[in-house]
């Protein structure tokens, strides 16, 4: 029954990815990715004998202790700011847990090579889809939106409805997510997957396909993750120099050529560390009382916390962006100085325990949660699993060399 399982939920693990964009209808917006991912962990907690979780275990202990505080930190916030609804407490505190039963449990309920093998295909399916709607913008001079899977429309939530018909007249490609940015880091993994098994043609159409999604993370991404494979894992020196070349070349086409020119010039015109939701975090960080910055503020949506206990003036962030947070800032306003500090720490110890492409996911989750909001969501997810099933399986390699040099 568990290598089945373990089939299933490899070959699905991608598409509910896909589906964070929807939520459960009759909930208040609980994404439908989400609760499938849950579920997916749950069963196969359930019906596997042994009980034990995989992650390495500095990391398993670092997360478990993570979670620990936040439990406690709850409690005490709640002393704190009385006026905090005691169920935005527990809805918080109970969306963390599960999302580290997620992380611990996934990596062991998943087989990596049935996992890259249905990532290829849902990638490959989402890099047709934006291929598709870059034709529709950028030959046919039309507009284009999230492409909504068949039957599921009843399943957005009026926000995502109303960001999509916004989107229309932005005309970005973005496939089957409400942005660009969404598909970019839906896809990034794929490319780091090709590369590490040598499938270069796959991973440079799913980078050309972020590039044209004229994400500034998607660029950044294809930037960081191809230099590491030049600088880091080339083996020979001589095929080093022709990499560099290579890439050198490639970046040079790319930052001439039409094609990319809207891309590269956002890119150009934009500051990673000063995007909107970076704005936000740090003007709230800024006015916050010193308590309240050692506290953290709990499980109070952020909105609330600024416009109704401590009527912040956030009249620099754009409207839009007022209330949302990057992951890397959002730590310290929702976890206490503690908190934000144990997070940050967390990825740096992962980074430095890991072998070659682990640790480029490592440094790619610490880099993303100051430009992104990833920290326990379907994203954050995404990403600690790749890591831990990347660790796992290299540490299956050096296992099966040392047996063979026995």
């Amino acid at each position: 029954m568990k290598p089945a399982l373990k089939k299933i939920n490899s070959a699905f693990f991608p598409l509910f990815i896909i589906l964070g964009g929807y939520i459960v209808p009759g909930t208040n917006n609980t994404p439908l990715g989400t609760v499938l991912v849950f579920l997916s962990a749950l069963v196969f907690f359930c019906l596997k004998r042994n009980k034990s979780l995989y992650l390495n275990k500095l990391n398993n202990k670092l997360i478990l202790f993570f979670i620990l505080y936040i439990a406690a930190q709850q409690v005490f916030v709640l002393a704190v700011f009385p006026t905090i609804p005691f169920g935005a407490h527990i809805k918080n505190l109970l969306m963390n847990v599960l999302a580290i039963f997620a992380i611990l449990i996934l990596p062991e309920a998943m087989d990596e090579e049935g996992l890259e093998r249905s990532y290829l295909v849902f990638g490959l399916i989402a890099c047709l889809g934006l291929l598709l709607q870059t034709f529709q913008v950028y030959v046919l001079h039309g507009l284009t939106r999230m492409i909504v899977l068949p039957g599921m429309g009843s399943f957005l939530s009026e926000g995502t409805r109303n960001y999509i018909d916004y989107s229309y007249n932005r005309g970005r490609p973005s496939a089957f997510f409400t942005e660009p940015s969404a598909f970019a880091t839906f896809l990034a993994p794929l490319v780091i997957m090709m590369l590490r098994k040598g499938k270069l043609f796959v991973a440079a159409i799913a980078s050309i396909c972020m590039l044209l999604s004229t994400s500034t993370i998607g660029i950044f991404l294809v930037g960081a993750i191809w230099a590491y494979w030049v600088m880091f894992t080339v083996p020979k020196k001589g095929q080093r120099v022709i990499a560099i070349f290579l890439f050198l070349a490639a970046c040079i086409w790319i930052f001439n050529s039409p094609l990319f020119a809207k891309a590269i010039t956002k890119l150009l015109n934009t500051n990673l560390l000063s995007n909107e939701r970076s704005a936000s975090a740090l003007t709230i960080l800024r006015q916050m009382p010193f308590m309240d910055i050692l506290t953290g503020i709990g499980g109070t949506n952020v909105s609330n916390y600024i416009y109704s206990i401590r009527q912040m003036n956030m009249s620099d962030v754009a409207v839009t962006s007022q209330g949302y947070v990057t992951s890397g800032f959002g730590n310290f306003i929702i976890y206490g100085l503690l908190g934000g500090l144990l997070y940050i720490h967390l990825c740096i110890k992962m980074a430095i325990k890991a072998d070659k492409w682990s640790r480029l996911i490592a440094l790619l989750i610490l880099v993303l949660s100051f430009v992104q909001t990833i920290t326990f969501n379907l994203s954050g997810i995404q990403w600690f699993v790749f890591y831990a099933l990347m660790r796992k399986s290299e540490a299956a390699r050096i296992s099966d060399k040392d047996g063979e040099n026995r």
